[in-house]
């Protein structure tokens, strides 16, 4: 296949980096990042150590057309992608591996077909032309608007073959839900506590607000039609947490090079959704609250 990565940060470098072994990958990314490619190819070190290289550029290319856009940028900008990416919304099929909720429905609303996906790698971007891949995980993709199951099952065999560990599921949104709050778990306590995902689960302090978390996650999901158990995505956590107990997630690393975070996103999303439906979201609501104020705090930059 044609592949696009559009934001190639460093869930999208690895993702596009492994396809570009057996498929025509262009990566659009910064300029640092393209131009360090474009001079000594992509390095992935840690559980994938190799150098790839996949065509890198700053600006959306005019030609050939994709067949597969994969948009990986953060949860934030994926209005602005959908609006870059509206001339392959007739021809390329979307992929959406992007945290949080709501990203699905940003792209679909373009008019395009979207997969939607979930990917557990554990990634973090070293510098220009460089990410480490700290902790493997499977992927999960699923037909979400106007795609059909043939082209989730066309994407699960190119990542397989590109040595993603992917599945086909036939109800994305759960897993969906099921990645935010297990994001919502992990990652504001990362950033907060200024450690490892190893350390969520650590202590009876931070377990209790795991727990807490998840139940009102799980409360608010069941309001729009996904029904989760709340035992199954504790484990779900921990699985995630002990296989990637080494890795900085990605709003520790945003807290600290003082970039915006994704919090709207996840516990943001969970708190707003879940009072929209009068469910009381305390805890995803404080954790909000608190990384919003801890992107302008003199102490993160």
């Amino acid at each position: 296949m044609r592949v696009l990565v559009f934001g190639a940060g460093a869930m999208g470098s690895l993702v596009g980096g492994l396809l570009s072994r057996k498929h025509e990958t262009v990566l659009v990314g910064r300029k640092s990042h393209v131009a360090a490619i474009r001079q000594q190819g992509l390095r992935i070190t840690g559980k994938t150590n190799l150098v790839v290289r996949p065509e890198a550029v700053e600006v959306l290319p005019r030609e050939p057309d994709p067949d597969l856009v994969i948009v990986a940028v953060k949860a934030y900008d994926t209005a602005n992608a959908a609006r870059a990416l509206k001339s392959l919304v007739g021809t390329a099929l979307f992929l959406s591996l992007q945290n949080g909720l709501g990203n699905e429905e940003t792209l679909a609303a373009s008019g395009a077909r979207v997969l939607g996906g979930v990917t557990n790698q554990g990634i973090t971007f070293v510098g220009p032309g460089e990410v480490h891949h700290a902790g493997t995980g499977d992927t999960y993709i699923g037909p979400f608007e106007r795609a059909e199951r043939e082209d989730a099952v066309r994407v699960v065999e190119a990542f397989n073959e590109s040595g993603l560990s992917s599945h086909l599921v036939g109800d994305i949104r759960a897993e969906l839900w099921l990645k935010a709050i297990v994001n919502a778990c992990i990652n504001p306590l990362t950033a907060l506590l200024r450690a490892p995902n190893g350390y969520v689960l650590r202590t009876s302090a931070t377990e209790r607000i795991v727990h807490d978390v998840i139940q009102e996650g799980v409360r608010v999901a069941a309001r729009y039609g996904v029904d989760l158990i709340a035992t199954d995505v504790f484990e779900r956590v921990a699985s995630v947490v002990q296989a990637t107990a080494e890795n900085r997630s990605s709003m520790l690393q945003d807290l600290e090079r003082g970039r915006r975070t994704e919090i709207d996103a996840i516990n943001g999303a969970i708190a707003r959704l879940g009072r929209k439906q009068g469910q009381p979201v305390p805890t995803n609501a404080l954790l909000a609250g608190l990384i919003a104020a801890a992107e302008t705090a003199p102490t993160t930059r």
